[in-house]
């Protein structure tokens, strides 16, 4: 299981996640300047990463494409990286059932 971290989300979330999570990145780790969603998207689509954001607009192109990609959408409000990392890593079996989960393409984490 791949997350990848929008770039609405810390970089340093990566290196509080990465002993329970290894294979995330952050969006930064892949594409230095600003990408937009749709390039997200379908990178995220070819390379099997989950899309982690606070966005909704991945909701919104995930109801239009369908999925994959997956969505992880953060609805906790502008909260600090540790938080993050600690509900990331708090649901991470959670994650993983909604990973192989064939019917769901968005997970909400309040």
């Amino acid at each position: 299981m791949k997350l990848l971290f929008d770039e609405n989300i810390s970089w340093r979330i990566i290196k509080k996640i990465s002993e329970k999570l290894p294979e995330c990145k952050h969006i930064s780790d892949i594409e230095k300047d600003l990408i937009s969603d749709e390039k997200i998207w379908h990178f995220a689509k070819k390379h099997n990463y989950i899309i982690v954001s606070f966005d909704e607009d991945f909701a919104d192109i995930q109801m239009i494409n369908g999925f994959p990609p997956k969505i992880i959408w953060l609805r906790c409000g502008n909260t600090k990286t540790d938080l993050i990392a600690e509900k990331i890593i708090n649901l991470k079996d959670e994650i993983i059932n909604f990973y192989i989960d064939n019917e769901q393409g968005v997970f909400e984490i309040y």
